[in-house]
């Protein structure tokens, strides 16, 4: 959890900075606003093409979750 406090913020810096085609082919910043708060989060997270037809696979933390793009 503490490596992800360091890791995620350089993350953010270089998919928001123009070297993002580093790690653009495997990482993708979800944004997201709490339900109740209000407060906006942006999180990397891992993904990888499920097939042809459009679909993603979202690894965020220990969970994965399959999208339709």
């Amino acid at each position: 959890m503490a490596q992800a406090h360091f890791v995620n913020p350089v993350v953010r810096a270089v998919l928001r900075s123009r070297a993002h085609r580093l790690l653009s082919g495997s990482f993708l910043l979800l944004e997201y606003t709490g339900r109740r708060t209000r407060n906006r989060y942006v999180l990397p997270v891992g993904y990888v093409p499920s097939g042809g037809d459009g679909d993603l696979v979202v690894v965020a933390g220990q969970y994965a979750t399959k999208t339709r793009c």
